[in-house]
């Protein structure tokens, strides 16, 4: 199921990622993830009764999220220690195992509260630098209204849409702490029944450590976990250029070319056959009708 989708702008990845993701609706208890760039599934996630989320953006000020929330659920409190671990690396402190020991240990004083803000959490830390690095992601720094919620605002519909071009734009510090807390709770979700995981612009991710590192693992792992990753890039070049490339390329047995006039060029088409592709198929890409040939 894993799939790679390459083509320009313009010619219709936009309207592939929809028509695959509103049809893989038909199997019984199917559920679809998608990272979006620009709106582009807004108007289908509506009218499949979706839930569509504006990270970050102005159509969205009430929408905040408390990773913290589940810290008593199995294997939850290993990621979010992890996860804590990130954020102070984003601050540019590095986790000393005594510091880790302490996020371990509020951590453990947390599960017994009500209350599992991240306010709350950094109250509790004896350590006066992890207090610091966590300060930018509680309601004193600039993050604090998406990241320190008392109630998390994700849902559990079965077709979810994160918009994340307002996000992207923030830079790092703010873009991996969310990014990958919404990684974690699609994980959690994917317990066996048909699952489809859209990312649009996946240039963007896979150009990030962190991230390829992400999507590296659920090219290997999550087809037995019953869910197929779909890769939509403009950019034939940055696919090519992408440290993951021979991994995609392998593990995305579907590939889909849109229709690319340049692909003529003697530059560009040269890509398209290192990608594998032959003479007379990159000249139906050449000549094929956006939005329609696929």
């Amino acid at each position: 199921g894993h799939t790679l989708v390459i083509g320009p702008t313009g010619a219709g990845e936009s309207t592939l990622s929809g028509l695959m993701a509103g049809q893989f609706l038909r199997y019984p208890g199917a559920q679809v993830f998608a990272f979006d760039k620009g709106y582009s599934s807004f108007a289908l996630c509506n009218a499949v009764g979706g839930e569509h989320y504006d990270i970050a953006g102005d159509a969205a000020r009430d929408l905040a999220f408390c990773p913290l929330a589940d810290i008593d659920q199995p294997g939850v409190r290993v990621w979010a220690s992890e996860w804590i671990e990130g954020l102070l690396r984003l601050q540019s402190i590095e986790p000393t195992p005594a510091r880790r020991r302490e996020i371990h240990s509020a951590l453990e004083r947390l599960r017994e509260s009500p209350d599992r803000t991240l306010t709350h959490f950094a109250s509790t830390v004896q350590d006066e630098d992890v207090r610091a690095g966590l300060r930018h992601y509680t309601l004193e720094g600039a993050m604090g209204e998406l990241l320190d919620a008392e109630h998390d605002g994700l849902r559990d519909s079965r077709f979810q849409v994160f918009e994340v071009e307002h996000l992207m734009s923030k830079g790092e510090q703010n873009a991996v702490p969310v990014l990958l807390y919404l990684f974690h709770q699609i994980e959690r979700r994917l317990r066996g029944e048909p699952s489809l995981l859209i990312l649009e612009e996946a240039w963007l991710l896979l150009n990030h450590p962190v991230f390829a590192t992400k999507i590296e693992e659920w090219l290997r792992v999550l087809r037995k976990r019953n869910c197929a990753v779909v890769f939509v890039s403009q950019s034939l070049t940055e696919v090519y250029n992408s440290p993951q490339r021979d991994l995609l390329l392998e593990s995305c047995p579907t590939k889909v070319f849109l229709p690319n006039p340049e692909a003529r060029n003697t530059q560009t088409g040269q890509l398209y056959r290192r990608l594998g592709l032959n003479e007379t198929q990159v000249e139906l890409i050449a000549h094929a009708t956006p939005k329609r040939h696929y």
